[in-house]
């Protein structure tokens, strides 16, 4: 960890000699760099992992503290982590804002070495900043979850063990993007689409070599993030976990299919439009009275446009578990994006049957796959969800196994466990990769 005299030193020169690091097995210090959010009432990305695990690893004895970005910093919503008992601190890591002539000539170079040079300056704030954090709270691993503060990363490292959490893989990401914008002819975005997956899949290819450890949560994403960085052995799967909830025995509209998430995150529009196009017609036609409801915060005015009797579009609601357990199929038509797909987690939490498509799917592992339905197309996926329908109680075995495989395999807990597994390592790798310079 950090000394004052340490920070002192790169404060006043920039230049530091890297101190062996101590062992750790006991209680971590661990500082989590995310973005909170402005609410504890709707979880969205991150905070659907980081808020259960700060609180089991508090429980295991660790100190967890948060460090939030100037631009999502609410010390009231921290003040309500800290105050029920989730964390031990939180503190706002100063703004970095890329800006002027020096942004436009970075922007010219795709290797982020090359970029960080020619942002040096504007960065040192934010920099400092994130060193100051290490100091005071005596840091072992900072999670570092916000791709725009890669750059401070190699400085870290020099002070503390530095596990990136990508999540997912946004050159992956992009990749699907370029294909979705060239199969519907979507011209005007493919120009930024390309720049996009070239910009992530040089960052993908540098910083997990850089950091002491990088966490997914899907196997599609690790096994892209593996072949870009050519060191898997430090990138580590570790899903998301999920609480089942006590009882979801609510009863079930026969005639009502579901799809959720944030419709303002284009995988979700996308996929909520292409349903609508093409595979919902077809449903109606074998069903009239189906109703499909789209429920999740802030839709973009596209499917806003689309309500009607049969398609409720019913924006932010108090609970999508109780939502989707009143439906009698949730459907999972996505056609682009990556990484876990915690809603399909939550229909089976809910005791839903799942349908939905390859992309929707690709995350679970072959004995949850057996309890979905994947299609691949649009005539397919209306079959299957028109199949589900008619004969429910034919699906319960299924639901009934997803559920139990949850709770044997899939809890927070046990996330938590792998996590502070992975803390351990990256300790590790960063003493052996230390004593490789020294030599």
């Amino acid at each position: 960890m950090a000394s004052p005299s340490q920070i002192t030193r790169y404060l006043a020169s920039e230049s530091f000699v890297p101190e062996e690091p101590r062992d750790k097995h006991g209680p971590l210090n661990i500082i989590f760099l995310f973005d909170v959010g402005d609410t504890l009432a709707i979880k969205k990305g991150t905070q659907f992992r980081v808020f259960p695990y700060a609180r089991l690893l508090r429980q295991r004895g660790h100190k967890v503290y948060f460090l939030v970005p100037e631009w999502s910093y609410n010390a009231a919503v921290l003040q309500q982590l800290a105050d029920r008992g989730d964390i031990d601190g939180f503190s706002c890591l100063k703004a970095y804002v890329a800006q002027g002539a020096v942004n436009v000539m970075s922007r010219m170079f795709i290797h982020p070495v090359i970029r960080n040079k020619v942002r040096r300056r504007q960065q040192r704030d934010s920099l400092v900043s994130m060193l100051e954090s290490i100091e005071r709270w005596q840091c072992d691993v900072i999670v570092h979850n916000q791709r725009m503060y890669f750059f401070a990363i190699p400085e870290l490292q020099k002070y503390t063990a530095v596990v990136i959490d990508w999540a997912d893989s946004f050159a992956l990401y992009w990749w699907r993007e370029v294909s979705w914008s060239v199969r519907r002819r979507q011209i005007g975005k493919l120009g930024h689409a390309i720049r996009m997956l070239v910009s992530n899949a040089a960052e993908e290819s540098y910083y997990p070599r850089v950091a002491d450890a990088s966490v997914v949560v899907s196997p599609v994403d690790k096994s892209v993030i593996d072949r870009l960085c050519g060191s898997p052995e430090r990138v580590y799967l570790v899903p998301n976990g999920i609480s089942l909830p006590k009882n979801s025995r609510l009863p079930r509209d026969p005639d009502r299919i579901i799809f959720t998430g944030w419709m303002n995150y284009p995988p979700n529009t996308e996929a909520a439009l292409w349903f609508l196009d093409d595979v919902f017609p077809l449903i109606l036609k074998a069903r009239p009275a189906t109703r499909f409801v789209i429920a999740g915060a802030e839709p973009e005015p596209e499917l806003l446009a689309r309500a009607s009797a049969s398609v409720i579009v019913t924006g932010a609601v108090p609970d999508l578990s109780q939502e989707i357990a009143r439906s009698s199929v949730y459907v999972a038509p996505l056609v682009s994006g990556v990484g876990f797909k915690t809603k399909v987690f939550e229909a089976f939490a809910a005791g839903t049957y799942v349908v939905g498509t390859e992309f929707a799917t690709e995350f679970l592992p072959p004995d949850l796959r057996e309890c979905v339905t994947v299609a691949r197309g649009a005539v397919p996926l209306a079959n299957a969800v028109v199949r589900a329908l008619s004969d429910p109680e034919a699906l319960r075995t299924s639901v009934e196994r997803a559920q139990e495989i949850l709770r044997r395999e899939h809890t927070c807990e046990d996330r938590a466990l792998q996590l502070e597994s992975v803390f351990r390592a990256a300790i590790s790798n960063r003493k052996d990769g230390l004593k490789v310079h020294s030599e």
